[in-house]
């Protein structure tokens, strides 16, 4: 399992910010679980699907496809195969997320991806219930907050930027209501886990914050390497199924004088594999070689197959070893 940063904190705190730039710094995989939500959201929006209609949107769920992508280094966001990493950003976007957000439905339909993401790499991800319900053991939590004014003004400035037309005190009762929306929800509510470190950003720039949450990583994987246990297992080997196949393979090699085949390779070990080719075994891996194994015999490795290959067997009078495992 990948060493994981789990970064809350309610909207407008800079968390996508911060996580992404810290994640290069460290050299993370970074995971914007806010913008799968908002490809959630900008399909609603599209499809005109009322946003307090939870069982439609529930329904809507079932056609929606949402991926990530990285490209020269940035996370592209992928609604369906379109990207829409420009066009989740949308004020109107955010607005519908932040209700679907709490449908269960919705949180189910991509907590999958992300707990596989934390699963295979060493990730930073960011959201509002990662160190609480995505990511609950993750060896680093944070909880990134402002005041509603300083996430207003910050809000505005970004916009404003974009050459977008926007009104701050709009912007302000926006994200005022939404803290209240997000913080009430019946499903995973936002809050601060109770290992989480708070941090709390009005006062600090982007560059400082960062730090902090750098500061922090090294020290926890810094600590996770200095308390690292390991212990030897009791015993170790392949699992009774896999032996048992494998010392069936070893009797026909010595034993028999035809040629003796496998249906694909007895066990995912290749120098068990390269030993049994210098014994004669050979792996066959398609059922149109094991029609030409006539003559030989084949052994059916642990996995097993289906009654089909063993009716073609039958029919083409291959004799065969059957060591699928009996568990």
């Amino acid at each position: 399992m990948g060493f994981n940063i789990a970064i809350d904190g309610p909207a407008g705190a800079g968390k996508s910010t911060i996580a992404r730039r810290a994640a290069k710094e460290l050299g993370f995989v970074y995971v914007d679980t806010g913008a799968m939500y908002r490809a959630m959201g900008l399909h609603i929006l599209r499809n005109q699907i009322p946003r307090e209609d939870e069982q439609a949107v529930a329904k809507a769920c079932q056609d929606v496809k949402v991926s990530i992508a990285y490209e020269s280094g940035e996370q592209q966001v992928y609604l369906n195969g379109e990207n829409v990493s420009g066009e989740i950003r949308r004020e109107e976007v955010g607005n519908v997320t932040s209700v679907i957000s709490a449908y269960p439905k919705v949180r189910e339909k991509l907590l999958h991806l992300q707990r596989n993401l934390a699963e295979k790499e060493d990730v930073i991800m960011d959201g509002r219930d990662i160190g609480t319900c995505v990511l609950p053991h993750a060896p680093l939590k944070l909880y990134l907050t402002a005041s509603v004014r300083t996430r207003a003004n910050r809000r505005y400035q970004e916009l404003t930027l974009k050459g977008m037309d926007c009104d701050l005190e709009a912007i302000c009762e926006d994200i005022a209501a939404r803290d209240q929306r997000d913080m009430n929800r019946a499903v995973s509510p936002l809050r601060q886990a109770e290992d989480a470190v708070l941090l709390e950003s009005s006062e600090l720039g982007i560059e400082e914050v960062t730090s902090l949450v750098v500061g922090y990583a090294k020290e926890r994987m810094r600590k996770g390497q200095e308390y690292m246990e390991v212990r030897t297992a009791k015993s170790a080997g392949f699992c009774p199924g896999v032996k048992r196949a494998v010392d069936l393979v070893y009797e026909q090699a010595e034993g028999s004088q035809k040629p003796v085949y496998t249906y694909g390779p007895i066990i995912h070990n290749e120098e068990v594999v390269k030993d049994l080719e210098q014994k004669g075994v050979r792996v066959v891996d398609t059922k149109e070689q094991l029609a030409d194994c006539r003559g030989g015999t084949v052994i059916i490795r642990s996995h097993g197959v289906s009654r089909e290959v063993y009716d073609m067997l039958k029919e083409n009078s291959v004799e065969y070893v059957d060591a699928t495992c009996p568990f």
